[in-house]
Order: structure tokens, then sequence, then C-alpha cells
């Protein structure tokens, strides 16, 4: 008997401290509901539920994605339900003045209330928005104040050098920057010297043609067409400042040209023909007529709104999108500008027009109705995955409980059992005092 060391307490020690160590891992399985905890639980399990992890939450963002895209779908769509009421509304007036059996103020009564439809048409495009965006009106390559690109009238109010005129129209180009100067290439626009005057001055943009500016037309109308290479520029600031640049070198040949153009014009502006000038400032072209009798138009139907690609991020990986096309749906996309029903055959002219338009509002409608119709099993496939992945997640990370309850049962046991084991070790030295007894 040895006295120095108590190998049999040493013993009995060692596993009881192991049996403690594994009890008090039972016990942090049971209160966190996890089997792994920490990397040290099971490194290589860590690492597959984080993984799960977090494409389960981006699998549920994406749900939340999907059902906003539909959201925005039904929207839109219920403006174009509205905008169908009126076009058949529209179409019934344009039906009705196609009768010759209405005098000239029947069709006069019945012009006024299709223009005021046409102009609810491009109410509902530009006001109907989701999340403050604009859904049926996407942003225009240029801005001009105006529902209607197809004839822009210089009616605003401006002050050049302390002068007001009240026949202006201003072009904002600012919106133009390097990743859509390319969408300009091959469109035009044009500004009327008045409502009355044939004159046509073109201002067109192009990729391969050489910059430049030619006068045209005769001494007394004089007029300018200007191409601008948009490899010559880099944004709407540049694109305004060099449509005015081409513009200005015909001035001075435009002046004399023009009989009686005795009027007076600010500094800073020049002729873009008879009776009309422009300004330029910070990517905006201000267009105003010089007469005071007649009021000058911008036709730039060109540069109306182009279609937006609308991305939905529909996964939990880089791209895994469903794309939206939304179109700009108001009165110059869908051809009916200008509607005139005074006699038999303008009154058909229109009634075909406007069933021209019907019909692309019931294919666009045709087309969000479809992509709703896919969210909506894009979001059913995002739940079914979403709870298959957290079920796998689940095996591999939570603790099974009623096995680890038994586990932790045998430990307690065990650890009880340690303890009774130490104190019986501790106890078998004490013989040794028998031996002097």
């Amino acid at each position: 008997m040895v006295i120095q060391h108590n190998l049999s307490a040493m013993y009995a020690n060692t596993h009881f401290k192991k049996t403690s160590r594994v009890k008090e891992k039972n016990m942090e399985k049971l209160s966190s509901g996890y089997k792994v905890n920490r990397a040290a639980d099971d490194a290589a399990s860590l690492s597959i539920s984080e993984k799960m992890r977090w494409q389960i939450r981006g699998l549920d963002k994406a749900v939340k994605n999907a059902e906003d895209g539909k959201s925005l779908i039904q929207v839109a769509d219920g403006a174009l339900n509205e905008m169908h009421s009126v076009l058949q509304r529209t179409n019934e007036l344009a039906t009705q003045a196609a009768n010759d059996t209405n005098t000239e103020a029947d069709r006069d009564a019945i012009q006024r209330e299709i223009d005021s439809l046409v102009k609810e048409v491009n109410r509902i495009s530009k006001d109907t928005t989701f999340n403050t965006m604009p859904i049926l009106s996407t942003p225009a390559l240029v801005n001009i104040d105006t529902d209607d690109y197809s004839r822009a009238t210089l009616d605003d109010l401006v002050t050049i050098a302390g002068t007001t005129y009240s026949r202006s129209k201003a072009m904002d180009f600012s919106a133009i920057t390097g990743s859509n100067l390319e969408q300009l290439a091959g469109k035009t626009f044009q500004v009327h010297c008045s409502q009355g005057c044939s004159q046509k001055f073109v201002f067109s943009f192009t990729d391969s043609e050489a910059s430049g500016a030619t006068l045209g037309g005769s001494a007394s109308r004089p007029n300018i067409n200007v191409v601008v290479n948009i490899n010559d520029v880099s944004d709407g600031v540049e694109v305004a400042q060099k449509i005015y640049d081409l513009a200005a070198t015909c001035d001075s040949t435009i002046a004399s040209a023009s009989p009686g153009d005795t009027k007076s014009r600010p500094a800073g502006s020049t002729y873009i023909g008879h009776d009309n000038a422009m300004i330029v400032e910070n990517g905006v072209l201000t267009f105003f007529a010089l007469d005071s009798s007649n009021h000058g138009y911008i036709e730039a139907e060109e540069l109306d709104a182009s279609d937006v690609n609308l991305n939905l991020q529909v996964g939990a990986l880089e791209k895994q999108s469903v794309e939206i096309q939304l179109r700009t749906i108001n009165s110059t996309t869908l051809g009916i500008n200008g509607l005139d029903v005074s006699d038999f055959d303008k009154a058909g002219d229109a009634m075909t027009r406007i069933q021209n338009a019907i019909n692309g509002v019931s294919e666009y409608r045709s087309y969000l109705g479809a992509i709703q119709n896919r969210l909506e099993h894009t979001i059913d496939n995002l739940k079914n995955t979403s709870e298959n992945t957290q079920s796998a997640e689940s095996l591999i990370r939570d603790t099974d409980m009623a096995e680890e309850i038994a586990e932790y049962s045998k430990n307690n046991i065990l650890t009880q059992a340690g303890q009774a084991m130490i104190a019986q070790a501790n106890q078998t030295a004490q013989g040794v005092l028998n031996l002097l007894g």
C-alpha cells in the first residue's frame, strides 16, 4: 500500500472530468437546441450549415422580391384597365362622329371630349407609380415638360437677359450619360418656327456621319440641319452644347439671309431659323420664338421614353432574376395624338388609330399577366426550396432532443458515480492506519 500516489483516486478523477465535460456539452446542446454551437463541435457540419443558412435567408428575401414585382404588375394592370375604359369611350365617340348625321357643332363637342380623354390617357401614364417609381412612363432620354412629345408648343415662360418670353420650351439632356448615350444614334427632333410655318429645323444624331450643320431653304425661309456624331460627346451636357455650337456656325448666315429680322435677341443666344433662337446652359437647350404673333413648337417623339428592363432578384445567387420590360404607354406611343373627327374620313381614321391603341394596351396587359403568372410559380418554387433546405440544415445543426436527453441522463449518472468512486478511493489510504495499530 502507498500513500504518496493515490492511483485509484487519480483514475476515478480522470474519468469524472471526461464525463463532466461531455455532460456540459449535453447541457449546452439541450439549452441551445443546436448540436453544433461552435466550429470545434463539428467543423465540417458548421461550414455546410452556414452555407445553407445564407441560401435560406436569400431565398426568403427573394420571395419578398418576387411578391413586390407581382404587386408592381398589379398596379400597372389596374391603371391599364382604366386606360382601356378611356380608349373604349374614345372609340365610341369617334364612331359617333363618323356618322354624317352630325352637325359641325356636334362634331366640335365630340372633339372636345376626345381631346380631354387623350389627356387623361397621358395623365394615367404619368401618374401611375409604384414605390414612387413611374411604371407606365419610363425615363425619357430627353426631358420636355409636356404630355405630348409629338407637338411641344413653345408656350412656357422664360426670362433671358432680363427679358421675359412667353414663347419657349426647354429640352433637358442631362439624363444622358455614357451608359445610354448610344440610344441617341438614329434619332431626330425638329423645331418649327411657328404654328403655321412650314420650316423644320432638323437635329439628328448618328454614330457614322461627321458632326456638322448645313443651311437650307430659301433666303426668306432659311432652315438648318444639324448632325451630331455621338462619338464626339460623352454626356448630355456635351450633347446640348454641341447642338448649340453647330447651330451657331450658321447664325450669321441666317441672320443676314432673313430680311426684316430686326428683332432684338439676348446675348448668348443664336438663331436657328427665321424668328427663332436658342440658348444653352448645363445640358438644357431652350428654344424660343422671337415673333410675337406665333408660337413655334418642337417635335421630339423619337426622344420620348424608351423601354426599361427591370430585374427582379428571385434567387439566392447572383443574376438569378426575372426581367420585366416596362414600357411607356401614352398617347404618343399608342399613336392617338392629334385625333381629328371633323368629317367622315378623319373620324374613320381616328377609329382605326384608337382600335390599334386598344390592341396595343391589350398586348402589353397580356405580357404583364404572363409575367405575373410566372412570378406566382417562382414564389411557390422559392418557398419549396427554402423549406427543403431548412429541413436539410436542421438535420445538420439542430439537436435531437430525445437522443441528447438520454445521453445527458447517462452522463449525469456516470458523474454521480464518479464522485462516489473518488470518495471511495480517498478512503482506501486510511487502511494504512490499521497497520500502525
